[in-house]
C-alpha cells in the first residue's frame, strides 16, 4: 500500500462523556475492512499510532481509541512514578 491519512475524532461515549480515537486509513477511496486496536497500559501512545499506521499502509482502516478517557490524562503518556500504576487510587483491600 501506500499513502495514508491520519486524525483524532472525538466519539460520543453512551454515559454522556466523550473520547478521543485516533484513525488512520488508506489515502485512497475504496472501501476498506476496518479494524480497532486497542491500547496498552500508556494509552494511545507513539507505538500504538505506530500499530494503527501500519495496518492502514496493508489496506485496513485502523481506529485506536482512548480507552481511559475517564481517569487518564488525555493525549498523553502516563508517567510512572515509584512503581505506581494507573490503579494507585483504587482500594484493594474491598472485593
Amino acid at each position: 500500500m501506500g499513502e495514508i491519512k491520519t486524525e483524532w475524532i472525538t466519539l460520543n461515549v453512551a454515559d454522556g462523556t466523550t473520547m478521543r480515537g485516533y484513525v488512520v486509513r488508506p489515502q485512497d477511496s475504496a472501501r476498506h475492512t476496518g479494524l480497532l486496536v486497542f491500547q496498552e497500559a500508556f494509552g494511545v501512545n507513539g507505538h500504538i499510532r505506530d500499530v494503527t499506521e501500519r495496518l492502514a499502509r496493508e489496506g485496513y482502516i485502523a481506529v485506536a481509541p482512548e480507552l481511559f478517557h475517564r481517569t487518564g490524562l488525555r493525549g498523553r503518556v502516563h508517567q510512572f512514578r515509584g512503581g505506581h500504576a494507573p490503579h494507585k487510587g483504587f482500594d484493594r483491600s474491598k472485593p
